[in-house]
């Protein structure tokens, strides 16, 4: 029977038969049966379905695994490995295992689909086979298959796996000639881009060329050709077919070409190597042909005779002529495109302020070496003819004058550039004041060293202006090396005392400040690390180092002659430890752990200035030998009882409703003592938790740590789902280690555990031969209890045994784009934002959520900017506990981080709804008699009008009735749209169905701009019918089908 490569050459054929009829196809007599050693689970027996015997009724067949998907076990038959394992046609849906001999053949409904079928009959075809496969209750149950077709087909339908019917168009290609008469045997050939699949067709008498029944949002090439013609276009390019479409082509039996070179200019007419040619007509500017020219030489045959046409060259760092021929009716021959390397300037000035400087040195440096020019008259500078594809660096200099910017450095030269330098600050400035208040008319002295005959020295004055600011002239310092002093004398000043005198010192290259007072200069004092911190943490014995840093404000010979350190009335001197840093070892009491320290400092100065300062830290304990808070079932040990620095001992009954919430550095509990997280309240251990008693987190209450460390001892956790009826399931995920999972939920059915399979995007029932336990991170779809009562909405209240789960959970060996089952691995709730933040390549996130028998879809759906709902229930920015939820990890592990714990306000729902300051709008898709689906829009910062990772939620598709919006022809259940909003927005919506009906499009809330006036209209294209949403409802009938272009949302 036949192979994965056989099949698809059965789809191949069907495809060719679709396309050439222009009908859907039937499949029929599409064999039942399975190949042996399948591995999905018997789920009436729990085991290995029992091998078919190849006798009446029982024989093997491949059908249901190519068209359901399947993994087979080929571990003890190499041969049937080798065969099974065969794929020519590159079939991505086939994994080949050659170490396990596994081969998996994923779901094929799609490309049957695609393929053009609109029905499969499957059958056994013998007597009574066939009703034994489609009736296992009835006669002959057990002689067909072993249920195996059956169980397929119930999965694939739980799975609700919905297909849109693709739609088809026509592309016609008419040729004619300059005369517009038509021109029949045209040979032309269609390419499909996706699978470089082709049709070919030849133009009729009226010059046209039919390929009808194309798939439309795929891309198209056409080619075409007839002996002794010429077309233009020379290709057609269809980027994307949307509708019926017709190209039309001009043809000529007339046919010219076009040769030459491209050279440089006389005397050298040297060819130019590697430069492209374009040929163009010159008409309408479209470029007909192009060539990479190696030598230089051109070529452009197959021209049609009499146009007008025009060369050009393109080569990096080179300028080309442009050639035209017009009225080309006969080969033209020696075609000369002339084109030289470029070459180019770098110009600019060099002023102070707006004042010309003239003869400053401007200098280019490259490849080692350099240009040099002087600025003229007018400041201005200019290095031309510079080679191309070099790095300049371009330096003014003019001593003693600074310049900004000080150089500027052209890479890979490409153009001409302009570069412009202005004088920097002086180099010696500063101000005069008396006290606050600034002197003008003061008087300020720079003793200037003989350096030579041109620099002889001297004392040299400035003045403060009405601002008390001076300067001295840059020119004056030109020249000079050193300068001996700058002070303000008493006789030069009416006889007042100015502070400090300056000593000498090399002249600075960077302007530098030296301002005087009245007064004598001030202290400098502050603390460091790791004193400037709001929190110091030492070892139970350990010390800290007291450090300030401490000197004049400036530098006249005044000293630091000490600096004092005074905690709790206790006075310590600090030590002089090197320049300005003074340094005190403090060996603080055990007493003083987890309280506040005041420490203050006093610096004095040998002119009598002083200087104090203060800081206030939270003292913390870590390691061994740290004070514990111990709990005796009514007070605490210590005064502040448990703090985040303090372990906390639980040695006598604990609830937090009563006893209260707390932050502890570790939490124990004793032997035979109860600790109760209360719902709504919250406890965080910063690291590990060692249980000996009863620890109970109740439902909605929340268990934080924030550092990585082992747990022991088994706590209990209670969540309780959302109201739920007979045969309705919950995503739950596992808050603790080793939560068994038929122990969870006893009175499930085995068959209603699912888990699900990335490989096969299916819900496959979990094999309870090795009474699994819940895996760490992963979530399992779980029905309620049998023995619940039917339609009566009911709370599941779920308790959870086991190890509290700690630290970093990793979930390696993804696949990036495949679809996973994944929950909250914490006892407390974990933000959305925080898993996107640790997680940026993860996709939307999708929350089961649907009661049995109701039609839409299953899934409420979560990005950044907000969430839709389904059973009347919204995700909010946190995962619950036990929650579970589905979403593609875009990369190879999933990480989920204690920073993503968080204790929000709790509610008794799963989901919980939440408010959002954002521009957005909820709209509701309901029937007669329920709400089908939820899509929302939202006008947020960060997003475009393209697909935005993170903030678009693509919709789940596993609904055959549903509303959605719409980016390139996807669907999205929440679409993120670019601000600032703009009322002449449109937003189109894609709506499907696959029952005749009436139908009620409906706003449900919204916020931002839309809750303060701005209205939202529904534009219906079918009907030219446009309805203001925010002022009622809109209801509609529909036919079968797709409509991805009857509505569209506006604005206005």
């Amino acid at each position: 029977f036949w192979n994965n490569d056989h099949w698809n050459n059965y789809l191949k054929f069907v495809k060719k038969l679709h396309t050439v009829s222009g009908k859907r196809v039937i499949l029929w007599q599409i064999p039942v049966g399975h190949i042996n050693n399948s591995l999905t689970i018997n789920e009436y027996t729990q085991t290995n379905f029992v091998p078919l015997t190849n006798t009446t009724k029982r024989y093997e067949d491949s059908a249901s695994n190519f068209f359901f998907g399947e993994t087979m076990d080929f571990s003890t038959d190499l041969a049937r490995y080798n065969y099974f394992s065969q794929n020519v046609h590159n079939d991505p849906k086939l994994v080949a295992d050659s170490v396990t001999k596994h081969v998996t053949w994923g779901n094929h409904f799609n490309e049957v689909l695609e393929a053009g079928t609109s029905l499969v009959l499957m059958g056994a075809g013998v007597g009574d086979s066939t009703d034994g496969i489609g009736n296992p209750d009835g006669a002959g149950a057990t002689l067909t298959d072993d249920h195996y077709w059956i169980q397929k087909l119930q999965s694939y339908y739980l799975n609700h796996l919905v297909y849109t019917v693709p739609s088809f168009a026509d592309i016609t290609v008419i040729f004619k000639d300059a005369s517009n008469a038509f021109i029949p045997g045209v040979a032309v050939t269609l390419t499909k881009l996706s699978d470089n699949s082709t049709l070919t067709a030849t133009s009729d008498v009226n010059g046209n060329a039919l390929f009808p029944n194309l798939q439309t949002s795929v891309g198209y090439s056409i080619s075409y050709t007839k002996s002794g013609f010429a077309f233009l276009p020379q290709t057609v390019n269809v980027t994307l077919l949307t509708a019926n479409s017709t190209y039309n082509v001009v043809g000529s039996n007339q046919i010219v070409s076009i040769s030459g070179a491209v050279k440089t200019p006389l005397p050298s007419a040297t060819l130019i190597p590697n430069v492209v040619v374009k040929l163009l007509n010159s008409d309408s500017s479209e470029v007909i042909a192009t060539q990479t020219s190696v030598d230089g030489n051109f070529s452009f045959t197959d021209l049609i005779s009499g146009l007008n046409y025009k060369v050009i060259a393109e080569k990096l760092y080179y300028n080309f002529a442009e050639v035209s021929l017009n009225n080309v009716i006969a080969n033209q021959t020696g075609v000369l495109v002339e084109g030289s390397m470029a070459t180019y300037t770098i110009s600019g000035t060099v002023k102070d302020g707006v004042t010309p400087i003239v003869g400053a040195i401007v200098t280019a440096s490259f490849n080692a070496t350099s240009l040099t020019t002087y600025t003229n008259s007018l400041g201005e500078y200019s290095f031309t003819n510079l080679s191309p594809a070099i790095d300049y660096t371009i330096t003014p200099s003019y001593i003693p004058l600074l310049f900004v910017p000080s150089n500027i450095a052209f890479t890979n030269l490409s153009a001409n550039q302009v570069q412009n330098f202005v004088k920097d600050f002086y180099l010696l400035s500063g101000e005069v004041k008396n006290g606050s208040i600034p002197v003008a008319g003061a008087n300020i002295q720079i003793t200037l060293p003989w350096t030579d005959s041109s620099h002889t020295g001297g004392q040299f004055v400035a003045t403060t202006d009405v601002a008390g600011k001076y300067h001295f002239d840059n020119a004056l310092l030109q020249g000079y090396l050193n300068y001996t002093s700058i002070l303000m004398t008493t006789w030069q000043n009416d006889n007042t005392t100015y502070y400090p005198t300056y000593p000498g010192s090399a002249m600075p290259t960077t302007p530098q400040t030296f301002n005087f007072n009245t007064q004598p200069q001030a202290v400098n004092l502050s603390f460091v690390n790791p004193l400037d911190s709001s929190s110091v943490t030492i070892v139970a014995a350990g010390t800290i180092n007291l450090d300030t840093t401490s000197d004049m404000l400036v530098t006249d010979g005044t000293t630091i002659t000490s600096v004092v350190y005074t905690i709790n009335g206790v006075n310590y001197t600090a030590t002089n430890t090197s320049g300005s840093n003074y340094n005190y070892s403090w060996f603080p009491e055990p007493i003083l752990f987890d309280t506040d320290i005041v420490v203050s400092a006093l610096a004095t100065a040998s002119n009598g200035m002083t200087a104090t300062t203060a800081i206030t830290f939270h003292l913390n304990c870590t390691g061994v030998g740290c004070p514990a808070a111990k709990w005796n079932g009514t007070t605490w040990s210590n005064i502040t009882g448990r703090t985040a620095s303090l372990d906390a001992i639980i040695d006598g009954n604990f609830n937090t409703s009563t006893n209260g919430v707390f932050t502890a550095k570790t939490l124990t509990v004793n032997a035979s003592k109860n600790f109760t997280i209360n719902s709504g309240n919250n406890i965080t251990v910063v690291s590990a938790i060692a249980n000996s008693g009863t620890f109970t987190v109740e439902n909605n209450a929340n268990l934080v740590q924030t550092n990585s460390a082992t747990n022991t001892g088994n706590i209990i956790v209670k969540r309780n789902s959302a109201t739920l009826q007979l045969l309705d399931y919950t995503l739950w995920s596992s808050p603790v280690a080793a939560q068994g999972l038929q122990a969870f939920s006893p009175n499930t059915l085995d068959a209603r555990f699912y888990t699900y399979n990335p490989v096969t995007d299916l819900y496959s029932v979990v094999n309870f031969a090795t009474n699994p336990n819940f895996e760490v991170g992963k979530s399992y779809l779980i029905c309620v209890p049998n023995n619940w009562v039917a339609a009566t909405p009911t709370t599941f209240n779920g308790v959870f045994t086991g190890v509290p789960n700690n630290g970093t959970i990793t979930l390696s060996g993804l696949t990036a784009t495949s679809y996973y089952a994944i929950g909250n691995p914490y006892p407390s709730t974990i933000n959305v934002n925080s898993l996107y933040d640790e997680n940026p390549t993860m996709g939307t996130l999708y929350f089961w959520r649907k009661t049995n028998g109701v039609a839409g879809t299953s899934y409420a759906t979560k990005t950044r900017i907000g969430a839709t709902a389904s059973g009347g229930l919204t995700p909010s920015d946190d995962i619950a506990v036990g929650q579970g939820f589905i979403a593609i990890p875009g990369a190879t592990t999933i990480n989920f981080t204690n920073a993503m714990r968080v204790t929000p306000s709790n509610t008794s729902q799963f989901l919980r709804t939440t408010a959002e300051e954002k521009n957005r709008v909820w709209l509701n898709l309901s029937s007669s008699s329920e709400t089908l689906c939820q899509i929302m829009i939202g006008y947020v910062s960060g997003a475009t009008s393209g697909e935005d990772h993170a903030i678009d939620g693509r919709y789940f598709n596993d609904s055959p009735i549903a509303l959605t919006s719409l980016i390139n022809s996807d669907e999205y259940a929440i679409q993120g749209r670019a601000l600032p909003f703009s009322n002449t927005d449109s937003v189109p919506l894609g709506f499907k169905s696959d029952v005749i009906g009436n139908y009620t499009i409906a706003i449900d809330h919204v916020d931002g701009i839309f809750s303060t006036g701005q209205a939202v209209y529904l534009k219906d294209n079918l009907l030219s019918t446009i309805v203001d949403l925010s002022a009622g409802s809109y209801s509609f009938s529909s036919q079968i089908g797709t409509f991805n272009s009857r509505f569209e949302i506006v604005y206005q």
